[in-house]
This record gives structure tokens, sequence and C-alpha cells, in this order.
């Protein structure tokens, strides 16, 4: 009885959407609408795509000179005169390093990665009963909302008054920063090393 019932309502659903899309007086202008979004869409995902593996690429390119250049040992000559001083040189002094896994500093990888774990523990609390079930899918639910609305593309979605990336308060990336740098290395030395 519940399957019939079940496929009486995906039934009368899909007649429904073919009447709209269909529809002799409208239906054209809603289909081009429809083809328009899916083209749109198609080009959002190939340029998030491609904007990944340009971020894998740099990122592979990046630790194999790192490598490189740790077993090189060659000094390299400093002509300014002004020795190892980064902002005399015409750089910039960098206040310390921004961790990666902040909003306002996620890469194309991470909002992949972020939203595939989101992705993962989603369907894990499809397969477990409660309260574990609600667990893991209000996380997945959250990561995957937190990686989509990391990216630019569905912020110009969303009404200009809504900026996601200030949803964090101001001075909360040091605190959050140096309280995880305090938290590592207190366990480091608990466990001896």
């Amino acid at each position: 009885m519940e399957n019939r019932a079940l496929a009486l309502l995906a039934g009368a659903g899909l007649g429904v959407g073919l009447m709209y899309i269909f529809d002799p007086r409208m239906g054209r202008g809603r289909r081009a609408y429809l083809r328009d979004k899916a083209y749109s869409a198609w080009n959002d995902a190939r340029e998030g795509l491609e904007a990944v593996s340009q971020d894998m690429r740099n990122r592979a390119s990046g630790l194999m000179h790192e490598t490189q250049s740790r077993f090189r040992q060659e000094d390299t000559p400093n002509n300014t005169g002004v020795g190892n001083h980064p902002a005399m040189q015409g750089g910039r002094q960098h206040p310390g390093e921004r961790w990666e896994l902040l909003p306002n500093n996620w890469t194309p990888t991470a909002q992949l990665m972020l939203g595939l774990g989101g992705v993962g523990l989603l369907a894990y609390g499809f397969t477990k009963d409660a309260p574990w079930a609600c667990v893991a899918g209000s996380a997945g639910l959250g990561m995957m909302a937190a990686a989509g609305l990391s990216s630019p593309r569905v912020r110009r979605l969303l009404p200009e008054s809504v900026d996601p990336r200030t949803w964090v308060p101001e001075g909360t990336v040091e605190s959050v920063t140096s309280a995880a740098r305090e938290a590592v290395s207190t366990a480091a030395q608990a466990v001896g090393l």
C-alpha cells in the first residue's frame, strides 16, 4: 500500500512538471529559462573545477620548489646593501600566517574538500540511527553550507546586505589562531615532544 501511494505521488509530480514545461502558452519561455540556468550552472561548475585544478597545480609546484630548495645549498648575493630586511628590499613584512580554514581565507581546494567532507558526513548520517544521524547530518549540512557560502559564485546569488565573510567578528581570526597554537603546544608538551 505504501509503495502504491508513493508511486501515485511520484507520477502526479512528474505529470505536473511536464505540464509546466510543455505548456503551449508559457512553456517555450520556461524551457528557455531552464536552459539558460542549466548553461550558467554548467559554466560555473566548469570555472570552479578549473580554479580547483589550478590551485592544486600551484600547490604541487610550490611544494616541489620548496622541497628542492631545502636540499640545495647555495648562497644568493644580496646586492641591496641593506641586509636581510624584506620591508627594505621592496617586499612587505607579513604580520603572521593566516590559518587556511578561516572563512575569509579559503582557497578553491579548501572549499572543495570541505564540501566533499560535508557530503560524506551527510551520507553517513543517513546510514545511522538517532542521535548520531542528527549530529552527522547537521555537521555535514553545516560544512556544505560553509563551503558553498565561501564561493563568490554562490555569494552573488545572496542579497547584497548578506555577506558571509563578515560573519566572523573582527579579531576572531587572531584569537582562534593563537588559541589553536597554544593548544597544540600544550598537547605536544603533555606527550613529551
